[in-house]
């Protein structure tokens, strides 16, 4: 079960480094309003977005894994 946090100083920045230092993934839930005027062939929108949430995730590799799938695709 997550626990809520107030964002560090430094806002998301800060908060993607902590995640990074802890080797977890970063999610981040956000929108933003667009209004009647938007249509499917206008590019996405680049600012004006409102976070929700900002989840790390602990991801783990499979016991199997190993590295040999790894090295295939460099």
């Amino acid at each position: 079960m997550g626990v809520v946090l107030e964002l560090p100083q430094g806002g998301l920045q800060a908060l993607n480094v902590k995640f990074a230092n802890e080797a977890l993934r970063t999610l981040c839930l956000a929108y933003v309003e667009l209004g009647d005027e938007f249509s499917d062939v206008d590019p996405i929108p680049l600012k004006g977005y409102t976070c929700i949430a900002v989840v790390g995730i602990k991801d783990q590799a499979a016991e199997n894994s190993g590295y040999g799938s790894i090295f295939t695709f460099r």
